[in-house]
């Protein structure tokens, strides 16, 4: 089936038009831009410089994770009660390890966690909580689940845990998951697919996404065997929210660390799939998060997912700000998500009346997510936003970053073929299947909700929109 190339009626609201003291300052900027959401330039935010390439994870093995419980070790329930360290071997190298409980035992739970790749020489200590601003799906069994603890390549592990004063317990149904994600796409793979390219001055044209193909999502985690965990239901988006993972600042290898929390999510919890929309890296590179493209619901704020479009920042930021390059994706993907929206305004979600249209996990829940430093970032995230839109609205004769001659990349949202039209908006004449390459030979032709350009490939000739084409 051809991807849709229309938007959502609810959704068909013009930009905001940008005052003339911003319209000199963002015209000169766009004009010499030549990298993708150019304003940022002036904000001193690096843009990430385009690629080549694209690789797909899925033409490997993939992910192997398994579990151990305390019962498969003699003399762990009295070690744990005493406080003492307890120590156990994987059965191969992994790189991320998480941990649960029941839920009847509560939260008081804190597991103390010591690494090691030849049970000698020990890392430093890494405790883990119980990770409850989830607000995803419903866990297996009603669950607690710790968010993963990433590591380099280990073997060993020892535990113990204690209460918030440090007072030793046993902990009812104690569960470990170790993950090795390293059968898949590697950083060197994707870093040439997935990072801010010359796609756009225009909120219509997305950024580049590193699509779930490319960093290695494994469709079977959907799937039980009664059907798919987790159908995709649709809502409007109205408000982007912002979170952090709470993992890793700078995973040593981002699309292994997107798989393995992948894994936590659609396999350990039982929720079918990731629950953010979409995920930003340290690098800027921005991914897709759960299956179902554009208004798809996430699992991400509880009710408050229903309505809007989960964004999360990968790492953890109470204390530690986030990267420049990051901040440049996370502007790029909630620009291109919000582009209907007033990123300075704000509107009722659920039983919020008047919610900031760009917010944070801890704005709907009370949670720290996504961290004190990145919360504090938030009012200059909807200026750039603002900024952003106001850019692409400007007469440059070159709206999307795209001219006449240029080769262009078909991208959807899930990877089917793109419609092309005799005319935009008019009767199909053909389809281009995803990530084929077409030549620009008219356009822009600009509509209400989109602009569009005429491209010719293998496949024919016609007129598509410019929210599927990255310049190549």
């Amino acid at each position: 089936m051809a991807h849709e190339d229309h938007h959502h009626d609810d959704a068909k609201r013009g930009l905001r038009e940008p005052d003339s003291t911003t319209r000199s300052l963002n015209r000169r900027v766009v004009l010499k831009a030549s990298a993708g959401l150019a304003v940022l330039a002036t904000a001193g935010i690096a843009v990430v410089p385009p690629g080549a390439e694209r690789a797909v994870g899925q033409e490997v093995g993939g992910t192997r994770a398994r579990e151990w419980t305390p019962d498969q070790q003699a003399g762990v329930f009295a070690a744990a009660s005493t406080g003492e360290w307890v120590t156990f071997g994987a059965d191969y190298d992994f790189f991320a390890l998480g941990a649960s409980w029941e839920g009847g035992v509560g939260t008081w739970p804190i597991v103390e966690l010591q690494l090691s790749a030849d049970g000698i020489t020990w890392s430093d200590t890494i405790s883990l909580a119980a990770q409850t601003d989830d607000g995803g799906q419903p866990t297996r069994d009603g669950r607690l689940f710790t968010p993963l603890a990433f590591t380099g390549a280990v073997r060993y592990v020892r535990y113990r845990t204690v209460d918030n004063a440090g007072a030793p317990g046993e902990v009812a149904g104690l569960r470990f998951v170790y993950i090795d994600p390293s059968d898949g796409s590697w950083d060197d793979d994707i870093s040439a697919s997935g990072e801010l390219t010359t796609t756009s001055t225009d909120p219509f044209a997305p950024p580049e996404v590193v699509t779930r193909a490319d960093w290695g999502a494994d469709e079977r985690w959907r799937f039980d065997t009664f059907g798919e965990i987790w159908p995709p239901e649709y809502r409007t988006v109205t408000h982007i929210i912002i979170h952090h993972t709470a993992t890793a600042n700078r995973p040593l290898d981002v699309a292994g660390a997107i798989r393995a929390i992948y894994y936590h999510h659609a396999v350990s919890q039982g929720w079918g799939d990731i629950g953010y929309n979409h995920l930003v890296d340290h690098n800027g590179r921005i991914y897709q998060g759960r299956f179902g493209g554009q208004n798809v619901i996430g699992g991400h704020a509880y009710q408050f997912a229903i309505g809007s479009s989960g964004i999360a920042t990968i790492g953890k930021f109470d204390t530690e700000d986030v990267t420049d390059a990051a901040k440049a994706g996370l502007v790029a993907i909630t620009a291109f998500v919000a582009r209907a929206l007033d990123p300075r305004g704000s509107a009722a979600l659920q039983e919020v009346p008047n919610l900031p249209v760009i917010s944070s996990h801890r704005d709907v829940n009370a949670e720290t997510c996504p961290g004190d430093r990145l919360w504090n970032d938030l009012p200059e995230l909807r200026e750039l936003v603002a900024a952003t839109l106001d850019s692409g609205s400007l007469d440059t004769g070159n709206p999307a970053g795209i001219a006449v001659g240029d080769l262009v990349r078909v991208q959807t949202d899930d990877g089917s073929s793109l419609n092309f039209r005799f005319s935009p908006e008019g009767e199909i004449v053909g389809t281009i299947e995803n990530g084929a390459t077409a030549a620009v030979i008219d356009g822009p032709d600009r509509r209400a909700t989109d602009n569009w350009y005429r491209i010719i490939s293998h496949r024919g000739s016609g007129w598509a929109v410019a929210r599927y084409l990255i310049v190549s």
